[in-house]
């Protein structure tokens, strides 16, 4: 019963797992060149491996034909990426550009489209034309470039019409244009404009003059326009890029206008402007996969598209700067930077933006990186045991990113079918990544399978068995299974494979049931594949054993062999590994390599065997093991990788492979390596003193024979007509060094030199832009922009650096008066070329001069540029006033003008300001003019007799009126001073001097007494008084020098002063020893003297009665003027004041003080009338007079003032 009991028992399925192995292929990321490539320019493609075992092998195709490097094509590889550098583009350049990527796993490959565009060109160009009216013209403008330009007439009209507008007498072609007209008239002369656009950079124009005989072509005024600008000038004329008309000059509307009578031709200038190339830097956009896996190595590479080096790079990520550290690492090169990123997680997700910037500004590019993962079992479901009318769940769990999505199916027969809900026992819940049967029934038994899937790659599976038992079949298993199965449970005994075999032998296996009820069936798998026999391998089954047997041993049976034998009542398996020993063998040989120094080597010595053979490689010298190099990498495949190799690689390479089975392998290669003359710096500024010597150094690299030449601004050098230039060429380690010498360097000088290496594999050029500095020239254009009375604007021009920056200008003022003055000083900054001279005195010459400054030292200064401050009223009284009346109706006032640093310009005049003491009415003025010498008089006339009078004196300008001087006190006379009378000199001997004189003019006003002044030349003033008297009135002057002249003048006093002096008469006295009356009668000066004296009074009488006459007619005629309130002018004798202080003793003239001039000065009435004043004598001004107290006080002061101040 037992027996029939086991038999009834279901076998439990037992599922294997397998397992698959996925090569790792090489995978090319999307490579791009930029939608718009213009001829002449510089362009690349980048190709970058997102995933692939190394070493990896890029190659680059044109239209499918491989790319040599050479002057146009150049390539840089390593490891992870490559790049593509096409040097000056053109036409023929278009085409379809591959980068394959190859591994030993398989090859990848992109290509991308490059469409080179070209801006238009001429083919022919037009040229100015002249017609006769009625003539046909016919004129043709043909262009070329890439697309097709279209070619286009205009012609400028008037103003008042649109200024440019299209010849509606043209016919069209792609890339050509003809201007035709018949019958021409004078309407038709005119400027046209030929364009060409085809939409690439620029348009290219070309204008030219039609003239017609007779024709008078429209005036536009002069424009010169900057480079690329397109403008429309105001008169009717629309230039493009640059048009600059000349002008001519018209007289009669004074203005330049551009005109053209008849035929004459006016040329038109063409600016080709060539701008220094100082460019921001312009990035190449680069692009990364739509997504990512984890694990997989992503290098973005960052190249410069145009721009002016050196360029400084920096990567972010989400804004924030990205540092080199174990997961991430930033090489920069000269144009271009690589951001490698070894092993991608998901924390790698981001915005990834590449930064550059120069001197002339800066660029960016971000792009995403998405990084996924592809789903991975988290839980694998298991194959489910029950019985019917029990719930179960399977669990089918996985993760990734994006999340995956779980979908179950069922197997029926050799089909998957989606699990439908609807068709299975409504009891079965899908839930998730859990699947749940409840109350198992017989239709629930079956392969379920489990797909796991995130768009990520190709998904997974996995597959579960339901296996359903009846209740007491299933108790009575458990049953046996816990009592560590029963006799009739099958069991294999172990089995063994042979150690130590190798290819060609024979190996057998016995898989035997040594315990368990029969009958039994036995499976064989390899590697959880079944086996069936073949060939090569035979399978025998007989009752309770099976035998495998592989008669020839070949690598490919090397794996785990597993025999499974099955019952009525169980089943049992047991596996053993089939280990093969393979000796090594070379299945790729390394091969001998020639390579241009920078490129990369690859050495493939690729073996087999079993065990896996070990591959060394190791320079043969000393047959020493190579040591870890950062550009040498060998890896377990075989493959030795020399990056960017050097002249220094060079040599022979030895490949060794073992296993310990056999003998070793060697193969030995070489690596020759060949060096192109080029130079490691392209590019080097240098400066150098003007009159210094200039060394310039170039040192090539490359292997000999090796040659540089010289250029200086792209011309080669002939060293015999430059006797100044020398050039130096020696060997070196790794090439040749040039130097050029140029001795005493001056500005011409300063160009772009070439250095130009060549040797047999290629050709390579450095520049060296000198710059010959010195001190800047002389700032250009200086001039005043405005004046103040104390401050003024100053501008100039920048002058020529001298090739080194100007750091700061120097601003030299001084006042210009003719002396020797304080030079003064302002500094400012080199950005500007204005300033602000400030602290100036009001109404000043100034001389300023301008000159820079660099760190050479000190320019020439400028041309010297004068001005004149404003002026302000002056800020200074008059000094040293001094007033003394003069009579009972005049007061004299004598002052100086103020210090001269006070006048704030150049003084005008002066006021004086009078009125009557302790009046309450404003002062009245005079105004005196401005004279030459430094004092200043003026009498003040008109006044009341003995009257107290406030008397102040202010200057002024053609600014205004400066202060007062502090106001003086004087009282005029209580009556008047007699005038001084003529006299005559009666004889003169060698001791004495007579003298006689009559009454005063005025013989009104009374006389007390007559003063005598005289003296020698060159000694004192000596006075006599002389009282008056009627009947006295002469004088003889005894103990003198004889031959001695004498000055002699009188003066007439009363009880109110002083008169005005006489005229100053000089008198010699005769020699000593002369005696009187030894002579002829004739000759007797006794007798002669009294003869002369008579005639001569007569004469004087005579002349004086006429002047006394005239005289007082024409004081009467002023009295009676005056008291009329009417102005009248002297016309009679002249009035005669002295220069010289009164108060002080009689002395010699360079003893007193300085005397004041006189100067001629207008009387202004109140009435606005002028009255003339009289002058001093000349020869009057050096003399004294006699002592006498001034009358001159300051109101409220207690100070007497008896001198000028």
């Amino acid at each position: 019963m037992l027996k029939i009991l086991l038999l009834l028992l279901s076998l439990i399925s037992m599922l294997r797992s397998g397992l698959s192995y996925r090569s790792d292929l090489p995978k090319v990321q999307k490579i791009f060149f930029p939608d718009q490539v213009i001829t002449g320019q510089r362009t690349s493609a980048t190709c970058t491996a997102v995933s692939g075992t190394p070493p990896m092998e890029f190659k680059w195709l044109k239209n499918g034909h491989s790319i040599k490097q050479n002057q146009q094509f150049t390539i840089r590889t390593s490891a992870d990426y490559s790049i593509l550098f096409i040097e000056n583009v053109d036409l023929s350049t278009s085409g379809n550009y591959t980068c394959e990527l190859s591994n030993s796993a398989g090859t990848d490959l992109y290509t991308a489209l490059l469409e080179v565009k070209e801006p238009p060109k001429w083919i022919k160009e037009p040229k100015d034309a002249y017609f006769s009216a009625g003539d046909n013209i016919s004129i043709e403008c043909i262009a070329s470039g890439f697309p097709v330009p279209n070619v286009t007439w205009m012609k400028s009209y008037p103003a008042g019409k649109d200024n440019m507008q299209d010849v509606l007498s043209q016919e069209k072609a792609p890339g050509k244009s003809i201007l035709k007209k018949k019958h021409v008239n004078i309407e038709d002369a005119g400027f046209y404009l030929c364009i060409a656009d085809n939409g690439i950079a620029n348009i290219r124009t070309n204008g030219i003059i039609i003239a017609i005989s007779g024709a008078l072509l429209y005036s536009y005024e002069s424009s010169i326009l900057d480079v690329g600008s397109v403008q429309k000038i105001s008169e009717s004329i629309l230039f493009l890029y640059g048009i600059s008309l000349c002008s001519l000059y018209s007289r009669k509307t004074d203005h330049f206008h551009f005109h053209l009578y008849g035929w004459t031709a006016i040329l038109l200038l063409w600016l080709n402007a060539s701008p220094i190339n100082m460019e921001s830097p312009k990035i190449q956009p680069f692009n990364l996969a739509t997504y990512f896996r984890t694990g997989e190595k992503v290098t973005l590479l960052c190249a410069i598209k145009s721009g002016t080096p050196p360029f400084q790079f920096t990567w972010m990520k989400n804004s924030q700067k990205i540092t080199k550290d174990d997961f991430t690492d930033v090489l920069q090169l000269k144009d271009i930077s690589t951001l490698s990123l070894p092993s991608l997680t998901l924390t790698s997700r981001g915005n990834y933006t590449c930064h550059v910037t120069n001197n002339y500004g800066s660029d960016s590019h971000t792009e995403l990186l998405n990084v996924v993962v592809p789903p991975n079992w988290k839980s694998l479901p298991k194959d489910q045991e029950t019985i019917v009318g029990e719930d179960i769940a399977i669990e089918c769990l996985a993760e990734g990113y994006p999340t995956p999505i779980i979908n179950w199916k069922i197997q029926e027969q050799d089909n998957l079918k989606e699990l439908s809900l609807e068709q299975k026992s409504p009891q079965i819940e899908k839930k998730g990544g859990i699947l749940k049967i409840n109350n198992v029934n017989e239709d629930n038994e079956g392969n379920y399978v489990c797909e796991a899937s995130n768009g990520i790659g190709d998904g997974i599976s996995h597959t579960s068995r339901v296996v359903r038992f009846c209740f007491i079949m299933w108790t009575i298993f458990n049953i046996c299974l816990g009592q560590n199965r029963s006799p009739g449970y099958p069991r294999i005994q172990p089995f063994y494979f042979p150690e130590k075999l190798t290819e060609g032998q024979k190996a057998k296996a016995l898989c035997s049931a040594v315990d368990g009820i029969g009958p039994f069936k036995f499976h064989w798998y390899k590697n959880d594949q079944p086996l069936v026999s073949s060939s090569h391998l035979t399978i025998q089954n007989l009752e309770d054993y099976s035998v495998l047997v592989i008669n020839s041993l070949q690598t490919d049976h090397a794996g785990n062999y597993s025999c499974t034998v099955i019952s009525s009542l169980g089943r049992d398996s047991y596996s053993s590994q089939l280990v093969i020993n393979v000796p090594p063998s070379l299945i790729q040989e390394p091969d001998d390599h020639t390579l241009e120094e920078g490129n990369t080597a690859i050495f493939s010595c690729r073996a087999t065997g079993f065990p896996i053979p070990i591959v060394t490689w190791a320079r043969d010298e000393g047959n020493k093991e190579m040591l870890d190099h950062e550009r040498m990498n060998s890896y377990p495949n075989g493959t030795l990788v020399i990056s960017d190799v050097k002249k220094s690689d060079e040599g022979m390479y030895s490949c060794s492979v073992s296993n310990n089975i056999g003998q070793d392998l060697h193969k030995l290669v070489s690596l020759n390596v060949i060096v192109p003359a080029r130079f490691e710096e392209k590019f080097t500024m240098k400066n150098v003193r003007r009159g210094e010597t200039a060394t310039l150094k170039c040192e090539a690299v490359g292997d000999k024979p090796l040659s540089i030449t010289w250029t200086k601004d792209k011309a080669e050098i002939d060293f015999k007509k430059h006797t100044r230039l020398e050039k130096f060429d020696r060997d070196v380690e790794k090439g040749l060094s040039s130097e050029l010498i140029i001795r005493t360097s001056d500005r011409k000088d300063g160009a772009l030199y070439g250095c130009l290496a060549k040797n047999e594999y290629g050709s390579d050029e450095r520049n060296i832009k000198l710059l010959v500095v010195e001190v800047p020239a002389q700032p250009l254009d200086v001039k005043v922009k405005e004046v103040w009375s104390r401050t003024s604007s100053i501008m100039w021009s920048a002058p020529y650096s001298g090739n080194s920056p100007i750091t700061k200008y120097i601003i030299q003022y001084w006042r210009d008066r003719g002396g020797p003055h304080r030079l003064l000083e302002d500094i400012i900054p080199s950005s500007q070329t204005t300033v602000l001279l400030k602290n100036l005195q009001p109404g000043t010459p100034y001389a300023v001069t301008v000159l820079g400054e660099n760190e050479i030292g000190q320019g020439q200064p400028s041309d010297i540029l004068k001005f004149i401050t404003g002026e302000e009223e002056p800020s200074g009284p008059p000094t040293d006033v001094w007033i003394e009346a003069k009579s009972s109706s005049s007061i004299l006032v004598t002052w100086k003008p103020p210090p001269r640093e006070l006048w704030n310009g150049e003084l005008r005049g002066y006021f004086v300001g009078y009125k009557v003491d302790g009046s309450s009415h404003p002062y009245s003025f005079k105004t005196v003019d401005n004279a030459a010498n430094d004092s200043q008089e003026y009498t003040l006339t008109n006044l009341m007799k003995s009257t107290k009078y406030n008397i102040v004196v202010k200057a002024y300008n053609s600014a205004g009126t400066g202060p007062p001087s502090q106001d003086l006190v004087a009282k005029t006379l209580d009556g008047d001073v007699p005038e001084a009378p003529a006299f005559t000199v009666v004889a003169a001997s060698e001791s004495k001097i007579s003298l006689r004189w009559g009454d005063p003019p005025s013989r009104n006003i009374p006389v007390t007494g007559y003063t005598l002044h005289y003296k020698k030349d060159g000694g004192e003033w000596y006075h006599i008084p002389i009282i008056a008297s009627s009947s006295k009135n002469r004088f003889t002057i005894t103990g003198l020098e004889s031959s001695t002249p004498y000055k002699i003048y009188i003066t007439a006093s009363n009880q109110y002063g002083n008169g005005e002096p006489s005229d100053i008469t000089t008198v010699t006295t005769s020699m000593k020893g002369f005696v009187i009356g030894n002579s002829e009668t004739y000759v007797d000066l006794s007798v002669i003297v009294p003869v002369a004296a008579c005639i001569l009074a007569f004469i004087v009488v005579t002349i004086v009665v006429i002047i006394y006459y005239r005289k007082s007619k024409a004081r009467n005629n002023l009295e009676r003027a005056l008291q009329g309130g009417k102005p009248f002018p002297y016309t009679g004798s002249t009035q005669r004041y002295i220069d010289i202080d009164k108060t002080r003793l009689p002395a010699e003239p360079g003893t007193l003080t300085s005397s004041y001039a006189t100067i001629p000065a207008d009387q202004i009435t109140e009435e606005g009338t002028r009255e003339m004043k009289a002058f001093m004598h000349g020869n009057m001004k050096d003399r004294p007079l006699p002592s006498k107290p001034s009358s001159m006080k300051k109101k409220n002061k207690g100070h007497v003032y008896d001198t000028a101040q």
